[in-house]
């Protein structure tokens, strides 16, 4: 296998060893020619960051009502069929979730563990508590108390009006708080 577009062996070009062509379609190896003679160069397709999260809700107004007064995070200008919440660099989105489901073109039916938890960590263990303490009284469910973790901080989960899991943990060693 050559370098894209000038007959140099990707093991030349000090490349080592690459598995095909569609090894890895996240970035392509251009060819960039200056003053120091041809060298490769990878295109990144996807910037390393997330813009939105979107949660397909049950009740539009319920949840917009939990996250703005129950979790007291700062709402956007919407318009009427989604609700936006601002989350330092990430926007969380609140949609229904019928035309979420029709809009990524899969069955809106479905329950269980989805293999996906939210995380929220905050900047003590009473931190952590008083937050579980607070979603409980405005309609979460608790679904793990606090509790040391195994990895040294404290954590717990609650699950929102429409069961999306969130863990609230305090990390003596997570600098992102």
């Amino acid at each position: 296998m050559t370098l894209l577009g000038t007959g140099i062996p990707l093991r030349a070009a000090g490349l080592g060893r690459v598995e095909g062509e569609k090894a890895d379609r996240a970035a392509v190896l251009k060819v960039r020619r200056d003053g120091l003679g041809v060298r490769p160069q990878w295109e990144v397709w996807m910037e390393p960051r997330i813009s939105f999260v979107t949660l397909g809700v049950g009740d539009l107004e319920r949840s917009t009502h939990f996250y703005r007064e129950v979790l007291g995070l700062p709402q956007l200008p919407s318009p009427s069929v989604v609700r936006f919440f601002e989350m330092g660099q990430i926007w969380l989105a609140l949609y229904p979730r019928d035309l979420l489901a029709a809009d990524a073109g899969v069955p809106a039916t479905g329950s269980g563990f989805s293999g996906f938890t939210l995380a929220h960590n905050v900047r003590s263990e009473a931190e952590v508590d008083g937050l579980l303490e607070r979603v409980t009284a405005g309609g979460g469910q608790i679904i793990k108390p606090g509790r040391r973790a195994d990895w040294g901080g404290y954590s717990g989960y609650f699950a929102d009006p429409d069961g999306f899991l969130w863990e609230v943990a305090w990390n003596p060693r997570f600098p992102h708080v």
